[in-house]
């Protein structure tokens, strides 16, 4: 054979993968978190600023009494805003319990086909 010279080949099949949807999802997840993170720097941004100015206009202390009948036993003391965001933990405390327990019919029929399932999956395995 010489330089330049014409070599024949035989055609090549290269295969052709369509890429599913999981897949898909996650390699165009990438522009979807960038717009979730400016979303949520516009969204957050404020949201901080308005609770720094809600701390600095409730910042006078407050006299938190537990016996009605006498003020000046287990009273304590502290910034209007502390006892704000402790009351807000507690209720969003309860709520999350009470949900948690609401929804016990659910999880429970939930692990009940996650069982049946996998007992499915171990009969087709073997």
């Amino acid at each position: 054979m010489k330089k330049g010279e014409s070599v024949p080949v035989e055609e090549k099949w290269i295969p052709f993968f369509k890429t599913g949807k999981e897949l898909r999802d996650r390699l165009n997840s990438e522009k979807k978190m960038t717009i979730k993170r400016i979303f949520a720097f516009i969204i957050l941004v404020p949201i901080a600023g308005l609770l720094i100015a809600f701390i600095v206009a409730n910042r006078v202390l407050v006299r938190l009494a537990f016996n009605p009948f006498n003020p000046n036993d287990s009273a304590f003391t502290a910034p209007f805003f502390v006892w704000l965001f402790i009351f807000l933990a507690i209720g969003i405390g309860i709520g999350s319990i009470t949900t948690w327990f609401s929804q016990y019919k659910h999880r429970k029929a939930g692990h009940g086909r996650g069982l049946d399932l996998k007992e499915r999956h171990d009969k087709a395995i073997s």
